[in-house]
């Protein structure tokens, strides 16, 4: 034993023949440095095999108690002091990896020798390589630090040559050879050899253990270009420890994942600074992100599964909302808090000592970003996987995750708490340090939280506030057309009294049944102003264009002098007209830079699976802040399809769109994008299918209709439209093709465009009347359809038909409005074909009146509300059916030639010609009924004539036809005139000119 209590092992020359032996014992001196590694003996040896001589027992045993002043120091960076003996500077870095490996327990005997290099050797490249081992038990590592070296001494670029300096370990009948220069730097080179009477052993070696799995895969000599080769050779070795040979591991929702003593105190700290809706948070990430590794061969090669693991489970550290964490500044950025946290975890962890500072700054990164996806996405890839794991416990299944194996974890760790957790703590953060807080930009997230605010803060006592969010299909002409969202304020009013008000009680006796008319909603919302001292009424989404049903509302609601505020939203500003009236204040809102990164970092989030991770040499910079000047402020419509999420790289279309933009340019930013995007639909393999399906999301949005995929599996099949082999497309097909362009609900599968941009642009530029013109055609022969012909005779009945059946309510609905659209268009045959069973006529409108089915429990409930199933009108005809329809002329001729009776009435009494009559710009068809003889004088059930529909719902083309072939305008009911004079002047002025006196109404006294 030397000073540094060391042995000195006899290095090994090779014979002529090739077979090692034994050199004399070599002696120590000031050139010589010696390290002794330890080994760790495996239960795995051979029986028979054994080493079972004596002194080299001893020298193991030895070998064992060299091990303490390694073991027990302080490990620091590689660079920095040792405070525990080193019997050489230099080896810093193996010095380190003797501790690591013991606690791993995979050593075994080494020497490190230091010898003289002679001053001829050419420099060659060469970085430090390390391999350590014991056949039954094999670690492999791969380090380098390249340094610059004192003049005088050799470069680090030394091309070894046997007998420079040999480090020896004999392991039964084999042996390595490990030789390194230690003069400058630590660079150290491996070579292996097999010895000739080792097949055998060697053979068992390669089929169970790590070195002969390993062995496979790589050269005899190994010389590794740390720069280049690193993340390849390292990755190698980590995807054998990811397969459970090295690394202790443990089942959690029935994955297999890594359980070291790091992992294992990680978990326990998450959960001691967590919530526990929050523990489960991180769980579930932890474990989506470990089914993406393994879904993923490239990640699987790559990722460190301890640094994944343990950046994971700390990464929600910073929400640690218990009273003086340590954890938690007073300035910082929660994401900031957790990666200073979970740095300082593991370099006080046990293990942690001995991370490699480029792991460490990896878990930093992980949890600092976790949230700026649209930095994280183009971080080293266990920085993107980290990102990734978490944003799939909000976004679903991605990345190669199957949605068992998602579900799985979601059952083991239930997040039906997760978003009443997340909001209480931005909340919190956005009071205890709002200036580091992220918010969000969507108007209808804006003003629902707006709501919340006023209510919690509360700034002025006893102050109220409601919100109603209009659809794109509410319009609003008059008064009247905003009753639903100024009862629905009203609710929300009288639930924010306190519980002994006695208004309440005061609403219901002055208002049988609950609510009634506008006027008498909007007299109640003036009572509740007396509640309170000041109320916010916030309408979101206003149709601003049209101003008389605005005015209408603005007179009404502030008609009384009480503490009323109301916030209007639109996509347009109002008229300056009512601008004017009523002093409004106008606010352009945009989205924030942040709030744009991470709408941007959502594409890239969803983008298809690529496992190609790109060489430097072949990746693009994507110019992110010219998108973003771009964008102004808007949400440009960008498609997953248009990255890939593994390299996070753009696609050439993309790429090339954003970079033919300048600042000066007349380019319109939102037009080119969605021509690129419907461009891209067009080009690709599905496109009929893919432009149908939008044209109906489209569609149901202006209508206020839903849409589902198996809703649009009927459509493509009324449409004609087949995949390849004339095959109907599946559901997934549908949803995947879809997906880029709707968000679809995981629960009840409705369907709704990513962006308001690209519906305008598929609108206005795309969906024109050829479209229309096959949605109708479509329609007709999807209603013509012998399994749903024939009224049902039950709600229970009806729901099952609607539930078989999905797209049948929408099709039925949206027939007539788009009839109306495209006056233009001959339709003839189709109507005869579908009309050729009255049974097909009264499915249709039974049909048009339901409840739309989406889920058993919301039609269940709709139904219990009003049964619908009976609400449509009996005993129509065909002939009912086209006047309804506003049918051109030759249809009416046809139907009359082919027998229809022109006088047959319904269950309510009316002719087809009542029907026409009151049917706004049908004059055409009263005009042919008439001409086929229909009777002008004929009464329904209520005693009304076709000309009394006429003045109040019809046209002055129809009133004048009906007077023109017979019609009594004499004989018109008092209530009826007076209702014409309100709602057709144009009408009531014609009638007056015939002599007809028209009623005066009565105004109210004024109080």
């Amino acid at each position: 034993m030397n000073r540094y209590n060391s042995l000195i092992m006899k290095p090994v020359v090779e014979k002529p023949e090739g077979v090692p032996s034994r050199q004399p014992d070599v002696e120590i001196d000031k050139d010589f440095d010696v390290l002794s590694f330890v080994e760790s003996y495996s239960d795995r040896h051979e029986v028979g095999h054994e080493m079972k001589d004596n002194e080299y027992s001893k020298q193991e045993e030895m070998l064992m108690d060299s091990a303490i002043d390694f073991v027990r120091r302080k490990a620091t960076d590689e660079n920095g002091p040792i405070t525990t003996v080193n019997p050489h500077p230099k080896l810093s870095i193996a010095h380190d990896l003797v501790s690591f490996l013991l606690i791993r327990k995979a050593a075994t005997s080494h020497l490190f020798r230091r010898h003289p290099i002679p001053s001829s050797t050419a420099p060659q490249p060469f970085p430090l390589n390390m391999f350590m081992g014991k056949w039954t038990s094999w670690t492999s590592f791969t380090l380098s630090k390249s340094k610059e070296v004192q003049p005088g001494t050799l470069q680090c670029c030394q091309l070894m040559k046997p007998g420079d300096i040999e480090v020896i370990t004999v392991s039964n009948d084999k042996f390595v050879r490990l030789m390194g220069l230690l003069t400058g730097d630590e660079l150290l080179m491996m070579m292996i050899w097999e010895m000739p009477d080792a097949s055998r052993h060697w053979k068992t070696m390669t089929r169970e253990s790590l070195l002969g799995e390993f062995m496979d895969l790589i050269p005899r000599t190994i010389w590794t270009d740390w720069d280049i080769a690193f993340l390849t050779w390292f990755g190698l070795f980590r995807r054998l420890l990811s397969n459970g040979l090295s690394f202790p591991t443990r089942e959690v929702a029935g994955i297999t994942v890594v359980n070291t003593p790091i992992v294992q105190d990680a978990e326990a700290f998450a959960l001691e600074h967590s919530t526990y809706p929050i523990y489960k948070h991180v769980m579930r990430s932890w474990l989506y992100g470990v089914l993406m590794i393994h879904a993923n061969e490239t990640l699987s090669d790559t990722i460190d599964l301890e640094v994944h693991a343990v950046a994971t489970l700390l990464h929600d550290l910073g929400w640690d909302t218990t009273e003086a964490s340590p954890i938690i500044s007073a300035d910082r950025r929660f994401e900031i808090d957790g990666a200073l946290a979970a740095r300082e975890f593991i370099q006080g962890h046990q293990d942690g000592k001995f991370w490699h500072q480029r792991n460490v700054q990896l878990v930093w990164d992980a949890i600092a970003l976790h949230t700026e996806r649209s930095i994280s996405y183009f971080k080293e890839l266990d920085v993107q996987v980290v990102s990734k794991g978490i944003a799939m416990d909000f976004s679903g299944p991605a990345y190669g995750v199957l949605g068992e194996d998602y579900a799985a974890i979601a059952k083991a760790f239930p997040k039906s708490d997760l978003k009443d957790s997340v909001n209480d703590t931005i909340i919190w953060l956005c009071d205890t340090k709002p200036q580091t807080t992220y918010g969000a930009t969507g108007k209808t997230f804006i003003t629902s939280n707006l709501v919340s605010r006023i209510l919690d803060d509360q700034i002025l006592p006893s102050t109220g506030a409601a919100v109603y969010h209009f659809g794109r299909h509410e319009l609003q002409y008059s008064l009247a057309d905003y009753s639903l969202a100024l009862r629905s304020i009203t609710r929300q009013l009288v639930s924010q009294l306190p519980e002994k008000s006695t208004l309440p009680a005061q609403i219901l006796e002055i208002i049988e049944d609950g609510l009634g008319d506008t006027e008498s909603t909007v007299s109640i919302l003036q009572m509740l102003g007396s509640a309170f001292c000041r109320i916010v009424i916030i309408l979101d989404g206003v149709d601003a264009s049209n101003e008389s049903g605005l005015r209408e509302l603005m007179k009404s609601l502030l008609k009384e002098k009480t503490q009323l505020r109301i916030m209007l939203t639109s996509r347009g500003p109002p008229l300056h007209t009512l601008v004017d009236a009523f002093g409004i204040n106008t606010i352009i809102a945009r989205a924030t830079d942040q709030d744009l990164s991470l709408y941007h970092a959502r594409a890239i989030d969803e983008a298809p699976v690529n496992a190609e991770v790109l060489d430097d040499s072949h990746i693009r910079l994507f110019p992110y802040q010219k998108l973003m000047d771009m964008a102004d402020g808007r949400f440009l419509p960008i498609i997953p399809a248009w990255f890939s999420n593994i390299a996070s790289q753009p696609n050439t279309d993309f790429l090339s769109l954003v970079e033919s933009w300048s600042p000066n340019s007349n380019m319109d930013v939102s037009q080119a994008f969605c021509k690129a995007l419907v461009n891209g639909i067009e080009a690709s393999k599905h496109s009929d299918m893919i432009l149908c399906s939008l044209y109906y999301l489209v569609h149901g949005e202006e209508n206020g209709y839903t849409f589902t995929p198996s809703m649009l599996w009927e459509a493509l099949i009324a449409w004609g439209i087949r995949d390849e082999d004339n095959t109907v497309f599946t559901l997934a097909q549908i949803s995947n093709a879809c997906a880029d362009f709707a968000f679809i609900d995981s629960k009840t599968k409705i369907m709704k465009l990513r962006s308001s941009l690209l519906l305008d642009y598929l609108r206005n530029e795309v969906f024109d009347d050829k479209y229309h013109a096959r949605h109708i055609s479509a329609t007709f022969l999807y209603l013509t359809r012998s399994d749903h012909e024939g009224a049902c005779r039950s709600s229970q009945e009806l729901k099952e038909r609607l539930k078989a059946h999905p797209f049948l309510c929408s099709a039925a609905r949206t027939l007539s409005p788009s009839l109306a659209a495209l006056p233009s268009l001959p339709y003839d045959r189709d109507f005869l074909r579908m009309t050729t069973s009255h049974r097909s006529v009264d499915s249709y409108l039974q049909a048009a009146e339901a409840w739309p089915y989406i889920d058993e429990e919301s039609y269940d409930e709709f139904e219990a509300e009003e049964e619908r199933w009976r609400c449509y009108t009996k005993g129509y005809t065909p002939l009912h059916l086209a006047a309804h329809f506003g049918a051109r002329e030759t249809l009416i001729q046809s139907l009359v030639d082919r027998g229809d009776s022109i006088e047959a009435q319904a269950a309510n009494g009316q002719t087809a010609l009542h029907i026409a009559a009151e049917i706004g710009d049908s004059s055409h068809t009263v005009k042919r009924l008439l001409e086929c003889g229909a009777n002008v004088a004929a009464v329904d059930e209520d005693g009304l004539t076709p000309l009394a529909h006429a003045i109040v719902y019809g046209c002055l083309e129809s009133v004048r036809l009906l007077i023109s072939h017979g019609a009594d305008s004499n004989a018109l009911d008092e209530e009826d005139l007076l209702e014409c004079s309100r709602e057709k002047p144009d009408i009531a002025e014609f009638l007056v000119g015939l002599g007809v006196e028209m009623p005066v109404e009565e105004s109210e006294p004024e109080e």
